[in-house]
């Protein structure tokens, strides 16, 4: 079996344990423009280093969106899911801002194949209305390769004014994602135009490149697209 790093040499993490991983397969999903990458790992693959092994995927092979899903050999990933709660939930904020007033100074727990999440502010409604309870069972299987129920729990709320102040960080979360996207797109146009993108012929050229690049990943497979909506798989 091949590893990370003979299918992807460019990797500049070298020193990374992802990089020392099996190589399983590739799928790539054309209409939602998404790459999954299946990987088979006998040493524990922090989180970080799956955050950055998806922007890279997603920036070389110009992708909308990666996935990468690990399965573990010879490793208990219950208190592994304790250990990396922190990078969790900074994982999921990268992907979903909302999450992260909401989910700031959580603290999780693991019993009898269910994860509880402990909120150290109201939200749990919220969540479980934009079922993201299900978005991180789905999440968790990726990276562990392991099912578990996801439920949140809150404390009691103590004042009208933590309620609020709540709500308000919710509020500059969402507009900071705003106009962060704001920004990505700005730049986009200005490159595209810059670059003369619009013309046929260069785009044409380009997706060619991409397609070779994409060509080059042994027993790439081309999926079909899935119901999930987000980077968590959130079910509609």
């Amino acid at each position: 079996m091949q590893k990370v790093k003979d299918v992807f040499s460019d990797y500049i993490n070298k020193e990374e344990n992802i990089f020392k991983s099996d190589f399983v397969k590739a799928n790539l999903y054309k209409k939602s423009n998404r790459l999954e990458i299946c990987l088979n790992s006998e040493m524990k693959l922090p989180i970080k280093e799956v955050s950055n092994f998806e922007e890279y995927i997603i920036n070389r092979f110009k992708v909308a969106s990666a996935r990468i899903e690990i399965q573990y050999i010879n490793i208990d990933v219950e208190p592994t899911i304790i250990d990396d709660w922190p990078d969790l939930v900074t994982y999921m904020s990268r992907k979903e801002p909302m999450t992260r007033a909401i989910l700031r100074n959580s603290s999780v727990s693991i019993n009898d194949g269910q994860v509880k999440v402990d909120l150290k502010i109201k939200g749990a409604e919220l969540l479980c209305s934009k079922k993201f309870d299900k978005g991180l069972e789905h999440l968790i299987y990726n990276l562990y390769n392991k099912r578990f129920k996801v439920t949140f729990f809150e404390e009691e709320q103590k004042s009208k004014e933590e309620y609020d102040k709540y709500i308000k960080q919710q509020e500059h979360e969402a507009i900071l994602h705003l106009k962060e996207m704001a920004r990505i797109e700005a730049e986009q146009r200005a490159l595209n135009k810059a670059g003369g993108s619009s013309n046929n012929a260069v785009d044409s050229t380009q997706k060619e490149k991409v397609q070779a690049e994409l060509e080059k990943i042994p027993g790439l497979i081309y999926g079909k697209t899935n119901n999930f909506k987000s980077v968590f798989a959130r079910n509609r």
